[in-house]
C-alpha cells in the first residue's frame, strides 16, 4: 500500500486497522524499509489523537541517519515530533537536523541551507493544493495535503519558524489543520 491510499477510506476505525496491520508486520522492519507510509501512519494517528501513534514515535527513530534527502524528508518529521513529545532530547535532534543541511560540497551546502530557510519562513508551504482539494471536496487528497502539512509545521515548530512565519504561526496553523483533519474523519464516522 502507498501512503496516499491509506486515505480513501475515511474513517477512523480503518486508518486504526491499517495501523494495527503495519505494526503487526514488524515496526523496525517497517522503519527501515517503508519510511514514507511509516510517517504518514505515524502522523495521521497522531492527528486523529489515536494512542496507536505511540508505538510508531516509541519505536527507535533517533537511530536513524540521513542518507539521502528522498528519505530524509521523512525522517526528519518524525525526529521532531519525537523530540516534541519529549520522547528524544530536542538539542540533539535539531543539530542532527541542521547536519543534514550540511552534507555535500560547499555549493551544495549553501544551497541546501537557503532552502532549509524558506522552508523555516513558511515559503514552502503547499497551501494552494490544499485549498484546491478543499474546495473540490476530494477528501482523500486533502487527508494526504492536510498530514504532509502537519509534517512540516511540526519541522517548523520545532526547528524555529523564519521572519514572516513565526512558530506561533506555525502553531496556529498546525491546530487548525489537526482540526479539519479530524472532521474529516469524524463526518464519515
Amino acid at each position: 500500500m502507498d501512503s496516499y491510499n491509506i486515505y480513501s477510506s475515511l474513517t477512523t476505525n480503518t486508518i486504526h486497522k491499517l495501523a494495527q496491520g503495519f505494526i503487526e508486520s514488524g515496526l523496525e522492519y517497517q522503519l527501515h524499509n517503508n519510511i514514507e507510509l511509516y510517517a504518514h501512519y505515524t502522523f495521521a494517528l497522531y492527528l486523529l489523537g489515536d494512542p496507536l501513534f505511540m508505538p510508531f514515535v516509541d519505536a527507535p527513530i533517533e537511530e536513524l541517519t540521513f542518507v539521502d534527502y528522498k528519505t530524509w524528508i521523512w525522517i526528519r518529521p518524525l525526529l521532531l515530533l519525537k523530540a516534541r513529545l519529549n520522547k528524544i532530547e530536542a538539542i540533539v535532534t535539531t543539530d542532527k537536523i541542521w547536519q543534514a543541511q550540511k552534507m555535500g560540497n560547499e555549493m551544495q551546502i549553501k544551497s541546501n541551507i537557503k532552502a532549509f530557510l524558506r522552508f523555516l519562513n513558511g515559503e514552502t508551504l503547499d497551501l494552494l493544493s490544499l485549498d484546491k482539494a478543499t474546495q473540490e471536496q476530494d477528501k482523500t487528497q486533502e487527508a494526504y495535503l492536510r498530514v504532509t502539512l502537519t509534517m512540516k509545521l511540526i519541522i517548523i515548530t520545532t526547528m524555529g519558524g523564519g521572519d514572516n512565519f513565526s512558530v506561533d504561526d506555525a502553531e496556529k496553523m498546525l491546530q487548525e489543520n489537526r482540526l479539519q483533519f479530524q472532521k474529516l474523519y469524524l463526518l464519515q464516522d
